[in-house]
């Protein structure tokens, strides 16, 4: 069976084939054109937009630069050479069919995406490059070990990381936005037609990025990568992250049979985190970093797979935060809460709700009787809207506000007791009997 370095090499030749060829197209390579946001100066003459927040003035610039014509170079080699069946091509054909890669993955999967991750290279035509020498290590280790990495992309609008990434473990970041991506954003729209809300790229935009290396056989990576993905939300809301927008950008696979062009698991809407709108630029202090970091570990234990009893009310503080309608956000605050502090025992459970929570409150500084009534109010409305009663005269800004900080507060209690439900809750219950001593 041919070993990686033998790929690797019989990969060099087909690439050098195809670069000797390509070199004869007329516009090998091509002005690209791109227009995004950047911060201004309040003196720049060319401010065009004005808006409140940490960067108060905003302008859009048009940037060029001369690149490689990826386009061309992969559609001249699928119009004109693939079906020649030129001896590199050939060999490196027979070299894949002998280590197991299936004939009809082999054009598809893998000449043709390594055609065009040459071409991305940032000197296609020098094979002796480091990056060469990376990107046929890695088409090697693909072929040879039937592996594919696929990437999962969201801009996160709104939070700006001011250069400095924030990696939560190997393959899973938060980074800036890079060059190549504002060119690839500023080239249509996003979220693409029929979606009518759009939103135009800014160098201010962060990327939230997920590589996960798994084998070509796999059939549940696009599960794996969503579930990731929900837990790293979970952990920007835990850190209080404050209001932000996920701008999905899609997941691609680089080798195997799910390669060419981005694909959806799920929506391609994009998804509010935080206050309601007008949101607000956002940038991550060093404690908040510490905070992400920190929790991170324990917050993917509890969200993947799911079945930690604190997923449920995590999950219902992420999806209330994501919620248009106030009504909608307390609905989900007040079952996070119920599924923490009521053990679904059906009596009293209005005032079992909010003495437990009161309680809680009340070892962190905070007034119990206060807390007791917030509760019991959120209970209230909670009740009047799932049984369709009338909410004319109720605070529903209010009360969505308070029922975020109070999921947000318990969830924390119970995160930090490192106990079962069962055992976190005897705890509080044990502490309203001495108050009755």
């Amino acid at each position: 069976m041919p070993s990686n370095e033998e790929i690797k090499e019989k990969a060099r030749k087909f690439l050098e084939v195809v670069s000797n060829g390509v070199q004869s197209m007329e516009n090998l390579k091509v002005v690209q054109k791109g227009l995004w946001w950047s911060a201004a100066e309040p003196d720049d003459s060319q401010v065009v937009v004005q808006s409140p927040g940490p960067t108060t003035l905003s302008k859009s610039g048009s940037h060029e630069r001369e690149v490689f014509n990826w386009f061309g170079v992969g559609a001249f080699y699928q119009t004109q050479m693939i079906d020649n069946e030129f001896p590199e091509q050939s060999e490196l054909h027979a070299a894949m069919l002998a280590v197991g890669i299936e004939a009809q993955w082999i054009r598809f999967g893998f000449l043709v995406p390594l055609v065009y991750a040459w071409c991305e290279l940032p000197d296609p035509l020098d094979l002796a490059h480091s990056t060469a020498e990376e990107l046929l290590d890695t088409f090697a280790d693909a072929v040879v070990e039937h592996k594919s990495t696929t990437t999962y992309r969201d801009a996160l609008v709104y939070v700006d990381l001011c250069g400095e990434p924030l990696v939560l473990e190997q393959g899973i970041s938060l980074r800036p936005i890079s060059e190549d991506e504002l060119y690839e954003l500023s080239q249509g729209k996003f979220p693409a037609e029929p979606y009518t809300i759009q939103f135009s790229p800014s160098d201010k935009w962060s990327i939230l990025e997920i590589k996960i290396d798994h084998s070509f056989e796999d059939p549940g990576i696009s599960g794996s990568v969503h579930s990731m993905r929900e837990a790293i939300i979970s952990g920007l809301v835990l850190a209080g992250v404050g209001g932000f927008i996920l701008l999905p950008l899609g997941m691609e696979t680089n080798f195997g049979t799910n390669t060419l062009g981005s694909s959806f698991y799920w929506s391609r809407l994009p998804r509010e985190f935080g206050p309601q709108l007008p949101l607000l630029p956002s940038t991550l202090s060093s404690g908040t970093r510490e905070t992400i970091v920190e929790m991170w570990p324990r917050v993917k234990e509890i969200m993947i797979p799911g079945s930690d009893y604190l997923a449920l009310p995590l999950r219902r503080l992420v999806d209330g935060l994501g919620r248009t309608r106030l009504d909608d956000r307390i609905v989900d605050y007040s079952i996070g809460l119920e599924a923490l502090l009521t053990n679904a025992v059906p009596d009293e459970l209005s005032y079992r709700f909010a003495l437990r929570g009161a309680i809680i409150r009340g070892e962190t500084g905070h007034d119990r009787h206060q807390a007791f009534q917030e509760f019991k109010d959120l209970y209230g409305a909670r009740s009047k809207i799932v049984h369709g009663g009338s909410t004319v005269k109720l605070d529903l800004r209010t009360l969505a506000a308070n029922g975020e900080t109070l999921l947000r507060h318990v969830w924390n209690w119970y995160f930090g007791q490192g106990m079962t439900l069962r055992g976190a809750t005897a705890r509080i219950d044990r502490q309203i009997l001495s108050l009755d001593e």
